[in-house]
């Protein structure tokens, strides 16, 4: 009797427990959860599908040099990302931003400077505070920002203050001094 009677009461305490929602912490709600739940999960289903296929674009422009095949990624990307909806919207941020960084990146390799600066913008805007570091310790966003013309190329003295490559800083040296002499 005394174990039907624990039993009951934890039943009873355990009712009262609402469950957080694992990407916002707030509370469930129920059907609305799940419903809510099921639209982010195919909308990221949806975007990792397309980004696969701008990834493959992007595999065959690195194979083939094609520019063309660079700047159809780059497109593919930035659509794949305008096309998720504002139920997704915080969901798969480290993806979405690395996916959007190769966007801009891509733009850049097809020689669309103008749509690499706007691509770093929307990704900045989008993004706030984050970044990437290239295999050398370099930030993709300031190496981005020089050499979209962002930042000033021309002021060597900002070098030092800079996260860009020795190479990077070394080429825009090199450029400098061939203006100048």
């Amino acid at each position: 009797m005394r174990s039907i009677c624990t039993a009951t009461l934890l039943l009873v305490g355990l009712t009262g427990c609402v469950v957080n929602d694992p990407f916002t912490g707030g509370p469930t709600g129920g059907i609305d959860f799940k419903r809510d739940n099921y639209a982010r999960a195919e909308a990221i289903r949806k975007w990792r599908s397309c980004r696969d296929s701008a990834v493959a674009l992007d595999s065959q422009a690195r194979k083939s040099g094609d520019v063309a095949k660079y700047r159809a990624s780059a497109k593919l990307l930035a659509k794949c990302e305008a096309e998720l909806g504002p139920e997704a919207a915080s969901a798969a941020q480290d993806e979405r931003f690395r996916a959007y960084a190769i966007s801009v990146q891509n733009n850049l390799k097809a020689g669309d400077i103008a749509a690499a600066r706007e691509g770093l913008s929307k990704l900045r805007q989008g993004f706030p505070d984050k970044d990437l570091y290239l295999a050398d310790g370099a930030s993709f966003i300031e190496s981005i920002e020089v050499l979209t013309g962002k930042t000033s190329r021309e002021s060597v003295n900002d070098f030092p203050m800079r996260n860009v490559s020795r190479e990077l800083k070394k080429e825009l040296r090199r450029i400098r001094y061939w203006k100048n002499h």
